[in-house]
């Protein structure tokens, strides 16, 4: 389940305490990385991410901050890293968000237009986990092995700085299952 904000001002405001994403992928042979080093193992998935669309349905539970229950909100995630990121929310109320580059586009099924927002630096809500490149990542969190056997390598990242906007990540990475 991706944390993702159900309106635009959610998805640059929003307040993560922990974004959990499961990649699957299957490495070219002969390019598997040093399963030891979470920045390489993160870096060899983003890769291959990055030379194929990527498309998930998704489920999420918003949870305003002060209230003890939220809605569950569900539809279907596209990824083509790291320019863009798109989810289509089918239930309770459909509706489209599209992060390209430094834009945010939103759009409600039939409407005649949509709305676009310029996305300022650090206005990612966690999506830099999925944009910035290693080495800016590096700067910005804390990464380890979490666990690892034949099946998965799941990294946990913590942010350096205490002002970051998440509180935690963990990635789970299952190369081979395509």
């Amino acid at each position: 389940d991706l944390p993702m904000p159900a309106a635009p001002q959610r998805i640059i405001r929003c307040q993560l305490a922990c974004l959990v994403v499961v990649i699957s992928w299957t490495p070219p042979a002969g390019a598997q990385p040093d399963r030891k080093d979470p920045w390489a193992v993160l870096l060899s998935a983003r890769q291959a991410m990055a030379q194929m669309p990527v498309e998930a349905q998704f489920r999420q539970v918003y949870l305003p901050a002060g209230f003890s229950s939220g809605e569950t909100e569900s539809g279907r995630l596209s990824l083509l890293l790291p320019r863009c990121l798109r989810w289509d929310y089918e239930t309770p109320y459909s509706r489209s968000y599209l992060i390209c580059d430094e834009s945010l586009y939103t759009w409600n099924p039939g409407e005649a237009s949509g709305r676009i927002h310029a996305l300022g630096n650090g206005e990612e809500g966690g999506l830099d986990l999925l944009r910035r490149e290693i080495d800016d990542l590096r700067l910005r969190y804390r990464a380890e092995i979490a666990s690892h056997d034949s099946a998965a390598t799941t990294l946990r990242l913590e942010p350096l700085h205490e002002n970051s906007e998440v509180a935690s990540a963990q990635l789970t990475i299952e190369p081979g299952t395509g």
